[in-house]
């Protein structure tokens, strides 16, 4: 296995951005695509939307740089898009369901996009990411699973395990 950079190692705001980008966004997926055949309630939707709203106003707050804000408010602004779309179709009718596993689909690319632009400028971003950056991303993604911990149970136990590894 190759070494890892310095810049990435535990702890690191490298490392906390890396864990926010592979590991509790793709959680946050599986539990969407969990509730696939339903959707989320009303409550449960905006409690969503107001968490990812938090995740671009603190990287808006944040981003000291042009480059930081492209590669953060941009692509999490339209993964935040992308969300609401996948919530958009009501009800449990196959035609629902049809949508919400396109528009997961659709999540998951921006995902995949906003990931790999973090993981080519990994050097850059160790000269411009600090820890309040990477916990403020954390912090505000943690408070989807802690007002529903049943409904986000993937996330809810990544977010204990990248706390435990840090």
């Amino acid at each position: 296995m190759a070494k890892q950079a310095s810049f990435a190692q535990a702890g690191t705001p490298v490392w906390g951005v890396n864990r926010f980008r592979q590991y509790l966004l793709s959680e946050l997926l599986e539990d969407l695509e969990s509730l696939e055949q339903d959707g989320l309630t009303d409550q449960e939707c905006e409690q969503v939307k107001d968490c990812l709203a938090r995740i671009l106003a603190h990287c808006s707050q944040r981003a000291t740089t042009g480059f930081l804000e492209v590669v953060f408010t941009r692509n999490l602004g339209a993964f935040r898009d992308a969300y609401i779309l996948w919530n958009g179709p009501r009800g449990k009718d196959p035609e629902a369901v049809k949508q919400r596993r396109q528009h997961l689909k659709q999540l998951r690319d921006k995902r995949t996009r906003f990931s790999h632009k973090v993981g080519r400028h990994q050097l850059q971003l160790s000269s411009e990411l600090d820890e309040p950056f990477f916990q403020g991303l954390w912090d505000a993604t943690a408070a989807i699973s802690e007002h529903y911990p049943a409904v986000f149970r993937r996330l809810a136990r990544a977010i204990r395990r990248v706390r435990a590894a840090a």
